[in-house]
Formats: structure tokens, sequence, C-alpha cells
């Protein structure tokens, strides 16, 4: 038997078996927002993070794993994986997602506004505002799907919560995607 296997699902999903040990695990390569994201499937990964950052680890280095990538045109770069696989730094999400804010524009830097604006596109800040809401989306389809595995449900009013900022990042990335599509006038080089 092999200890690594793949489905195409679709242009824009793969499932991934590895075995890891004794143990297959399933995980989920899927394209969303311009961003290639590996996503551990069981339940067993999402609960012990030390682990899943030993088979995620793993899995990246497989030459199967990358000739897959390869022959579906998919660069090892693009990848971002769903868990944070460097835990050493001792920094929480929290602290990491509040140092990214704080390197953005606008986010109480004193910056240039003139120069900031000469040198980026509209086409470019949608783009980074994009991959911030993928981040966003991304971290919180975890906490929901280890609030689920907690046994919350949507009976509870956090997870309620949970749903809606969820929902709300996602409608905003649709919005934004709409914005660069050439229909509505996206692909601008311009300065605005």
């Amino acid at each position: 038997m092999l200890d690594f296997s793949f489905e195409i699902l679709n242009e824009h999903n793969i499932a991934i078996e590895y075995k890891y040990g004794s143990e297959f695990f399933t995980f989920n390569l899927y394209f969303k927002l311009g961003v290639w994201t590996l996503h551990p499937f069981q339940g067993v990964l999402l609960q012990n993070k030390d682990m899943c950052r030993l088979v995620v680890s793993d899995l990246l280095k497989h030459k199967e794993f990358h000739i897959m990538l390869i022959k579906q045109h998919i660069p090892i770069s693009a990848i971002r994986t769903s868990i944070d696989l460097d835990p050493g730094e001792g920094r929480t999400e929290k602290n990491r997602v509040r140092s990214e804010m704080d390197a953005e524009p606008g986010a109480g830097d004193d910056i240039d506004i003139d120069d900031f604006i000469a040198n980026h596109t509209l086409d470019e800040l949608i783009e980074q505002e994009k991959l911030w809401l993928e981040d966003r989306i991304v971290l919180y389809k975890d906490i929901l799907q280890k609030m689920f595995l907690d046994g919350y449900g949507p009976d509870d009013e956090d997870f309620s919560k949970m749903q809606t900022i969820l929902r709300a990042y996602t409608e905003t990335a649709d919005k934004l995607n709409a914005l660069l599509d050439p229909g509505h006038g996206g692909g601008s080089l311009r300065r605005f």
C-alpha cells in the first residue's frame, strides 16, 4: 500500500491521504482567495497541535507530495498551512495577528501617505486586504472547528457569534474579489 495518495476533487480542491508511522491521515489542499491552503481533515490531528505539526512537516518534505505539486502546477512556496508550524517562538496567535496588523500601513505608523499612494496600485491594496482577510477566515474556521469538536454548535450563543464573524469576513472577501473582476473595472494599474 502506498504511503501517499491524492484525489483531485475539482480544480480548487485536492484530497490527500498520507501515511505517518502506521496511521493514515487525510488532508485537504484547497485554493481560495489566491492561496493554496493545506488543512488536516481529522479531529485527532486538530485536537493535538504538536502531533499535527509533526505530521504536516513530514508531509511537506515528502517527495511524492512534491511530485504531485509539480504535476498540478502548484509551487510549494504558494502553500500555506492552516496550523502554525513554528510554535517555538512563544508567540500566541493573538500576538502574531497583532504584529501583522501593526505592520500594515495606517495601523498607527507614521507613513508618508503620498509615498504610499505613489508606490501602490489600487489592485495591490485590494490583494493585500484579501490576503489579510484570508488569514482571518482560516483563523475563524479553525476556532469554529475546535468549538465544534468540543461539543459546541449553532445553538450556542458564542458559536453563533463566531459564525457571524466568519460570514462577515467571507462576504467582504467576496466583495473584494468582485472589485478585481475585469467586469467591475478591476485590473487597473493606475494610482488612485
